[in-house]
């Protein structure tokens, strides 16, 4: 079997109302993709993220699951999901609080499929909890390529 194309690592730490919403996004988008592989690693939640997690891992397949003993520290919580990301091609951290649009991870996996590239900047955009945009960064009409990162 060869390796999934990308994995998708998330830091999480009690905010499983938030995670519950980017999981659900990433199962819509998802589904049984065996291409993807999503792993969550847990820095050791008092909510009820465990919960959210074990619900969600019932209906992703592709979901992958962590939960520190104890609270280490959001960087070495990052540190610990990428040193153990899931075998793939490409690693894309999310947040716990990001959702990424309807259609943007298929999007950036047919960029992937089809540019192979060395790495891929995406645009973004923050958003307030009511819905108004923050701040975006720019959006180019096309993939936009360079001879050297």
């Amino acid at each position: 079997m060869s390796r999934p194309l990308l994995a998708i690592c998330i830091p999480t730490y009690n905010r499983s109302a938030a995670l519950r919403r980017l999981l659900q996004r990433l199962h819509e988008e998802l589904g049984a993709d065996s291409d993807v592989v999503v792993q969550v690693s847990d820095n050791a939640s008092p909510d009820d993220t465990q919960a959210i997690l074990a619900e969600m891992a019932a209906r992703m397949p592709n979901l992958r699951i962590h939960r520190q003993d104890e609270n280490i520290g959001a960087e070495r919580n990052m540190r610990w999901l990428i040193t153990h990301a899931p075998e793939a091609e490409y690693l894309w951290i999310l947040g716990d609080d990001d959702e990424p649009e309807p259609g943007a991870i298929a999007h950036v996996l047919e960029l992937l499929r089809v540019h192979r590239p060395a790495w891929l900047h995406l645009p973004h955009r923050f958003v307030h909890p009511d819905g108004r945009v923050k701040v975006e960064s720019r959006r180019p009409d096309a993939v936009e390529r360079y001879a050297d990162p």
